[in-house]
């Protein structure tokens, strides 16, 4: 039954406790920037098997550059989020 179950965007649904590929392959990218000192600061949203969202900050993200950053990313998923509803 859950095999006939597409989200509206025809990307699989994946189940509580499966881990998605991609958010793998990112995290452990910036985790590997981050212990060569690329990285020096985060500020993150999760969004975890239940759908509720947790934050994190950490290191150097309280600057000019990082709420442009973010501004960037939040017109980014707004616009993934209507082009889901065409």
């Amino acid at each position: 039954m859950s095999d006939d179950v597409i989200s509206i965007s025809g990307d699989p649904i994946l189940t509580s406790g499966q881990a998605d590929p991609e958010v793998v392959e990112r995290l452990e990218g910036l985790l590997e920037a981050a212990r060569a000192g690329e990285v020096v600061g985060f500020a993150g949203v999760a969004v975890h098997s239940d759908l509720v969202c947790s934050l994190r900050l950490a290191g150097l993200c309280c600057s000019f550059d990082a709420i442009g950053g973010l501004t960037v990313l939040q017109a980014a998923l707004a616009r993934g989020a209507v082009d889901e509803q065409d």
